[in-house]
């Protein structure tokens, strides 16, 4: 009998020791998986200054000229304009967190070289080295998409261009850096537009970006490989360097 209490009292400890190992395993996994999803993703600047710091403004054009405007969310999904773009976290868990993290850039083209009607094309180029070459590289080319759109009408208001944009872009034929296993360098929109799309004689063409899930994924499962890159979170540098401007050659 008295063994029986020993054996059972011995089973009772092993069990407890089980459990309150599991629940630290669980605890620690938890802690590395949130820190993954909820660490700061990416981010890039946008400047018209050539060699200043993020996206530079190109016109191959010495009579064509262009303004820009930068419009994104903030962390409370305040839409404002910006000097910086800046796409906020992406949640690799809950979808719903990411209804805004697109952002848009407003190219104001004008000059006496632009026909009223015709064709640009919008050219967003890459800096090349070994480290953004990678498909899966820290780097904003691994994990977003991209489309140039025009519109008949001007939203004024932050919060009127990006919702506007957004859904004129709907969810078809996006562009994105990363196609079939390699990273292109560079993508090109060729955009149509008429005098609808012209306002206080200047031409509005609108660059959308956001997060391309499936490439998230694909940066995810690269990035899980080593668990101890993690640290506090994922950070993505810009590598987009230049917005390019030129007239569409027949």
């Amino acid at each position: 009998m008295h063994e029986r209490n020993e054996t059972a009292l011995s089973k009772k400890q092993e069990l407890i020791v089980r459990r309150n190992n599991l629940i630290k395993t669980a605890g620690t996994f938890l802690v590395i998986i949130s820190v993954f999803i909820f660490g700061s993703i990416a981010w890039f600047a946008s400047n018209k200054e050539v060699g200043g710091k993020g996206m530079n403004i190109k016109i191959k054009d010495n009579k064509i000229y262009c303004d820009s405007t930068i419009f994104n969310y903030t962390a409370n999904n305040t839409a404002q304009t910006a000097e910086t773009l800046e796409l906020l976290q992406y949640d690799t868990v809950f979808s719903n967190n990411n209804d805004h993290t697109y952002g848009v850039i407003r190219l104001e083209v004008y000059g006496s070289n632009l026909e009223t009607s015709g064709t640009l094309d919008i050219t967003l180029e890459r800096v090349l080295n070994n480290d953004t070459a990678s498909v899966n590289s820290n780097y904003i080319s691994s994990v977003t998409k991209y489309k140039a759109v025009t519109l008949s009408t001007v939203p004024e208001t932050a919060a009127d261009v990006l919702s506007t944009v957004h859904t004129a872009v709907g969810n078809q034929q996006f562009q994105t850096f990363v196609t079939n296993g390699s990273k292109q360098d560079s993508l090109t929109f060729s955009v149509n537009y008429t005098a609808a799309n012209w306002y206080d004689e200047k031409l509005y063409i609108y660059i959308y970006l956001n997060y391309d899930d499936e490439l998230v994924k694909a940066y995810v499962h690269s990035a899980l490989s080593n668990i101890l890159t993690l640290g506090n979170g994922i950070d993505v540098a810009n590598d987009i360097s230049s917005v390019v401007i030129s007239k569409h050659e027949q």
